[in-house]
């Protein structure tokens, strides 16, 4: 599991994304908006998830994160709504989540 808070952090994600096949964005505020949209451009299959129905849902509104959800949906991000992580898979890199959501409970590997 990685965290961006710094130009550091940027760079190791980066890095740590040449060799991933699927990534999970857990978060979908602005930063967890803007590192899924920038793993898509990278070419990285990306899932995103989020409690809220749509990302930035709490701030700039549903109808501006309707938006937003459009555009990670048309650019091929895997968005799941509704979705809390119950547990992060793997000791020194994450391998699978188990989440919860509206349809229960499930793996994302």
């Amino acid at each position: 599991m990685m965290t961006l808070r710094t130009v550091a952090d940027a760079d190791a994600i980066r890095t740590a994304a040449t060799d991933a096949e699927r990534i999970v964005v857990i978060g979908a505020g602005w930063i967890g908006s803007e590192v899924a949209a920038s793993l898509r451009m990278l070419g990285r299959q990306v899932v995103l998830i989020a409690p809220e129905t749509v990302p930035l849902e709490r701030v700039p509104g549903p109808e501006v994160g309707g938006v937003y959800r459009d555009l990670h949906l048309e650019h091929g991000v895997d968005w799941r709504p509704g979705t809390t992580v119950k547990r992060i898979i793997g000791a020194d890199r994450a391998h699978g989540l188990e989440t919860a959501g509206a349809s229960g409970s499930s793996p994302t590997s």
